[in-house]
């Protein structure tokens, strides 16, 4: 019996009571594990090991979520908003930057004939920032655009192994936190910026974990 196969059998038996998704995402990392042990065996260099390790935790957390994310459809063959009745429609991919990547998805649509927009409740129980970001994601896209440019964001991202958004992605992020501070100083809190009140704090509405303390757009370090 292979090593491959021998994964298997165990995970037939011992782990189908593990939701589909999570089951898939464990089997394919301890199918990833095997080969970079494999690896190991025949002499690679453990830096390049290491990139082989980050990859593959990030591919099964891709596949986690995107299983976890299509779970969300209930199969509701129609719903109710706004006092109307919006019926499922065809299903189409949505897009999201997590953590791990990026990952496509399948859900559901609904539309209304009254309406020229549709619905999408996968999409809206997801809580996604602008750019559809998960909020763990914009938080730290935030504080990476609050500390150097978009391009230099973007060039730490590429070598992290994990979430690699565009560059055009971190400058639309620069707008939309500069947008909201001059949103908050025509509410009167330039004030704050005279120093006389550095303790205060304000929160910049959308984006959770960044703070305005004493004038300065930062990022809050939150659990």
């Amino acid at each position: 019996m292979s090593v491959e196969s021998h994964t298997a059998d165990i995970f037939a038996r011992e782990f189908l009571h593990l939701p589909e998704p999570v089951l898939r995402a464990a089997m394919e990392f301890a199918g990833l594990a095997e080969e970079i042990c494999r690896s190991d065996s025949q002499g690679m260099d453990i830096a390049e090991i290491e990139q082989h390790v980050v990859s593959a935790v990030a591919a099964t957390g891709l596949m986690l979520l995107k299983g976890l994310i299509e779970e969300r459809d209930d199969g509701a063959g129609s719903i109710r908003h706004a006092g109307k009745t919006w019926h499922r429609a065809a299903s189409s991919r949505g897009t999201v930057t997590c953590l791990p990547g990026k990952l496509e998805y399948e859900r559901p649509l609904y539309r209304c004939r009254s309406e020229r927009r549709s619905l999408c409740p996968v999409d809206d129980s997801l809580g996604l920032l602008p750019g559809s970001m998960t909020r763990p994601a914009g938080k730290l896209a935030a504080y990476m655009v609050s500390q150097c440019t978009p391009r230099q964001s973007g060039l730490i991202f590429d070598r992290s192994g994990g979430m690699a958004p565009s560059v055009s992605s971190m400058q639309r992020l620069m707008g939309d936190l500069h947008r909201a501070w001059q949103g908050i100083e025509r509410l009167g809190v330039a004030g704050w910026c005279d120093g006389s009140s550095a303790s205060r704090r304000g929160t910049v509405r959308g984006w959770p974990g960044t703070e305005l303390a004493g004038g300065c757009l930062r990022h809050a370090v939150l659990p």
